[in-house]
């Protein structure tokens, strides 16, 4: 799935979550894909997949994030409902994810979130 495809489809959740995997080839979190999830500006809901925690500390998104510690379905309703009383910041979570924009999957996530198109691209000063 394209990039813009996947932005398309992910702005109109109301949370994401991010499955348990299934086999050792899907065991770890893309940074890329975990972006997108938080440039969404809403609840996220995983296990805790090697590099979601990591990743999500090293941003300081914990509180856009709702770990589930088994993958079944009592445990998907419960962050569901925790999900719904979550108030996100989308100012705040979009500034968490700009340091980030040196690396070149978290750029693009956060040029799409401030809907940053080639033509003004080089105003933009990444710091």
């Amino acid at each position: 799935m394209s990039h813009d495809k996947l932005a398309d489809i992910l702005s109109t959740a109301d949370a994401i979550i991010i499955p348990f995997p299934k086999n050792e080839y899907l065991n770890l979190a893309m940074p890329t894909k975990l972006a997108y999830a938080f440039r969404m500006c809403v609840p996220v809901i995983a296990t805790k997949l090697k590099g979601i925690s990591e990743h999500v500390s090293m941003m300081g998104l914990e509180e856009n994030v709702i770990y589930v510690e088994e993958w079944n379905m009592d445990s998907l309703k419960d962050a569901l409902r925790k999900a719904q009383n979550l108030n996100i910041d989308a100012e705040k979570t979009i500034e968490k994810l700009r340091p980030m924009a040196w690396e070149p999957r978290y750029k693009k996530a956060v040029e799409i979130a401030l809907n940053i198109n080639n033509k003004n691209h080089h105003e933009i000063e990444w710091i």
